[in-house]
């Protein structure tokens, strides 16, 4: 009787007052298979399936006042009794939404062109804005038009649930399981659970759609109601890779806590095992200026006894850490870096109709919180780049807050390893490509002082570069054709954004050799061919990456040949 009465109480600080209500699984499209097992009755519907390494994973789900409820978690290994990792969890997720505008970036060039600007091209281009940030009131002034942002177009809504029905579906190797009657502030649609024959996966996620016609969203997600007296701490790595925990021992949190864990990755370390909670590893990120680990999971003690764990992204961006020897550079980069966090975080796309999809993952481990982190890491190569046999692994694009040259320039030499160098080498990159010179350097000068920037460019790269490790200099411009794009080429080349009516368009320069200036597209095309192997494609380098004859493998691997400079990649730009 003492652990009924437990969970009465437990259940009544969680939900309240509780009404267990009947489940009714349509099963029409589900098909039974070794491995992967449905059982439902009038009240409940267990999932049983074969997990990872012989395991066996169990998921009960049921309804309580029309709300979805995890009524069990459970794992055994091959030879093991059932392990209880959680009961009577109740799904969460919180939506966070603002007004999608179309950016200044993006209307600059149409307007050059002489585009006509009708509500039409407005309503379709600005989907595809990176400069915007909904969040932010009242909004860094000249990014977005119709500026200020107002603090009533942010909503924040919590998903309630009047579920009529559920059903469940084989799809291949997994099972999914679908609860409608789910809304969520203008969203509306229906909670689903996946789970994943050979391994022990469980995707709790929100399908749902608006009909508003400007939204931009982010989420949070998770399970609500562990208990601490048989799952006492949660555990995580933070982002030096240290161990670190919480044992609820401290007061209620009146909101979430974020983690800036190591990998995305928390685990709630239990008695029986360990259950794992982690965002999906790749479109849980919208694209960023800024790079910096904001917190993507969470707990939340709810009540003594009582804590949540789950999935987030932050309500802001945050500063780069400026850099600089000098007051000028310090000031410089300090203005860049707050500029960037007024004005740039997109947030998700939510077109009016189009299905959207906000999920959480958690992973069922009879093992100790090491082992379970292990296991879960492997889904990512351990958040390392897999290197092919005979190819190397090469990543592009790196600029503002590594500004390469000028951060060795102005530390009064070339010899300060720059801490972004033994990161890349620690997630297996053998080749990086930079873009500097994209607000830093001297942009507009006609030659003494632009070359000297690229002397030292060159020379930066030359003195980091290692056996298995080179650095590229490439730059992205954004002069003469629109819109920008990233350069890179074969050997040291020294050309100009601007010139001078004196200047050649190609003359010989006593301390540089051939350099060239450039002052309209023609000057700029003529450089590129002039230049064997250099390409270029497109209007952002926050695209793609074209392929040139020669190169294979296109984004991550290279021939070996690449390091010896006889292999180009050029980047749409």
């Amino acid at each position: 009787m003492k652990s009924i009465l437990c969970f009465s109480v437990i259940a009544f600080l969680i939900w309240g007052p509780v009404t267990a209500s009947p489940l009714i699984c349509d099963l029409s499209k589900y098909s039974p298979q070794p491995g992967l097992v449905a059982n439902a009755d009038e009240d409940s519907l267990t999932l049983i399936w074969e997990g990872a390494k012989g395991s066996e994973l169990r998921m009960q789900l049921a309804l309580v006042d029309r709300a979805p409820v995890v009524q069990q978690l459970a794992v055994r290994s091959s030879k093991g009794n059932w392990r209880v990792l959680g009961e009577n969890l109740k799904p969460e997720f919180n939506l966070t939404s603002g007004r999608r505008r179309i950016s200044e970036q993006q209307l600059n060039p149409l307007r050059k062109l002489g585009v006509e600007l009708t509500p039409e091209l407005l309503q379709r281009e600005k989907w595809n804005v990176f400069w915007d940030s909904s969040l932010t009131i009242p909004g860094l002034a000249k990014t977005n038009p119709d500026l200020p942002r107002q603090a009533n177009e942010v909503t924040r809504t919590t998903a309630q649930y009047k579920v009529q029905e559920c059903w469940i579906e084989t799809n291949g190797s997994r099972l999914e399981v679908s609860f409608d009657g789910l809304t969520m502030g203008s969203f509306s649609g229906r909670l689903r659970f996946t789970v994943y024959r050979g391994t022990n996966l469980i995707r709790q996620e929100v399908i749902a759609r608006t009909e508003e016609p400007s939204v931009a969203y982010k989420y949070s997600g998770g399970l609500k109601g562990f208990v601490t007296e048989s799952s006492p701490r949660v555990v995580w790595k933070d982002t030096s890779g240290e161990w670190q925990k919480y044992e609820f021992g401290g007061a209620e949190n009146s909101g979430p806590v974020a983690l800036r864990a190591r990998n995305r990755l928390a685990i709630v370390a239990g008695k029986a095992g360990s259950l794992a909670v982690f965002p999906p590893p790749h479109k849980f990120f919208w694209a960023r200026e800024v790079e910096i680990n904001l917190g993507y999971v969470w707990y939340r003690k709810d009540h003594e006894g009582l804590f949540s764990v789950g999935v987030r992204h932050g309500d802001r961006e945050e500063m780069f850490r400026p850099y600089g020897v000098s007051d000028q550079l310090w000031e410089q980069r300090v203005r860049q870096s707050r500029r960037f966090a007024q004005g740039n975080f997109a947030l998700y796309n939510a077109p009016p109709g189009t299905e959207q999809r906000m999920a959480v993952y958690f992973y069922l481990s009879p093992s100790e919180p090491e082992a379970t982190r292990e296991e879960v890491l492997d889904f990512t190569h351990q958040d390392r780049y897999k290197r092919l046999p005979g190819h190397q692994v090469m990543v592009s694009h790196y600029h503002y807050h590594t500004h390469f040259a000028e951060a060795l320039a102005d530390s009064g030499g070339f010899d300060l390893q720059p801490p972004w160098i033994p990161a890349f080498r620690a997630l297996g990159i053998n080749i990086a490509v930079m873009s500097d010179f994209h607000g830093d350097g001297h942009a507009d000068d006609p030659g003494p002082l632009r070359f000297q920037d690229l002397k030292n460019y060159f020379e930066s790269c030359r003195r980091h570069s290692d056996l298995d490790f080179l650095i590229l200099p490439g730059e992205e411009a954004n002069v003469h054709l629109g819109g920008h794009y990233t350069l890179l080429f074969p050997r040291p080349v020294y050309w100009t954004k601007v010139r001078l009516e004196d200047q050649g368009f190609v003359e010989r320069d006593s301390i540089y050799g051939q350099v060239y200036y450039t002052g309209a597209s023609a000057d700029f095309l003529g450089l590129l061919r002039r230049e064997p192997g250099t390409g270029m494609a497109g209007a952002s380098p926050h695209q793609r990456i074209h392929r040139l004859p020669g190169c294979d493998q296109g984004v991550r691997s290279l021939p070996e040949s690449a390091l010896s400079g006889r292999c180009l990649q050029v980047f749409s730009g």
